[in-house]
């Protein structure tokens, strides 16, 4: 993963793996602080379980 900055705007990047399809896929940050903690998230996670957090960063409610 790697961040490029488009104008205002800081994209971490992504080689997709798949053999169809865009060869690089991103998600936009207004910050290079906001990409780089969405990198950490990443690493320590999954690229898809940090998308869908940045997403909806609020846990599911559990109804007891």
């Amino acid at each position: 993963m790697w961040i490029e900055q488009r104008s205002q705007q800081h994209r971490v990047s992504d080689r997709t793996r798949q053999a169809s399809g865009p060869k690089k896929s991103f998600a936009p940050f207004r910050t290079r602080e906001q990409a780089q903690a969405f990198i950490q998230l990443a690493r320590a996670s999954t690229l898809s379980g940090a998308i869908a957090f940045v997403r909806d960063p609020q846990p599911a409610h559990v109804h007891v």
